[in-house]
């Protein structure tokens, strides 16, 4: 089955449609960088894309993906499920999770 690929540009398209239902499902991520900070202004890197601070507060949802080398940091989430993918090279840090569902997932090289 061939994914649809998702970049750091495609992404924030997205984001900017409010992640219509579904929308990253059955996608390979490629190198997403996902940060929650209060303010933008805090961070010094601009060409860094974050997330505005509500969009996953309540949970993150993924079902048949590939996450490549992507960066999930800072994130305080009620409710993490990503199921039957894989997850490949990609960095977890600081993120305060509730509840996590990880089934069917493939980890290699990730921390």
């Amino acid at each position: 089955e061939e994914k649809k690929k998702i970049n750091q540009v495609r992404f924030e398209e997205l984001r900017s449609k409010g992640f219509p239902k579904g929308c990253l499902d059955h996608c390979y991520l490629d190198g997403i960088i996902i940060e929650k900070y209060g303010r933008v202004s805090d961070f010094p890197f601009p060409v860094i894309r974050m997330l505005d601070s509500e969009v996953f507060a309540d949970s993150l949802k993924l079902s048949n993906c590939v996450l490549a080398d992507c960066i999930l940091q800072g994130l305080s989430i009620d409710e993490m499920k990503i199921m039957d993918g894989t997850m490949d090279g990609t960095l977890l840090s600081g993120n305060t999770v509730g509840k996590m569902d990880f089934t069917g997932m493939s980890m290699r090289h990730s921390v």
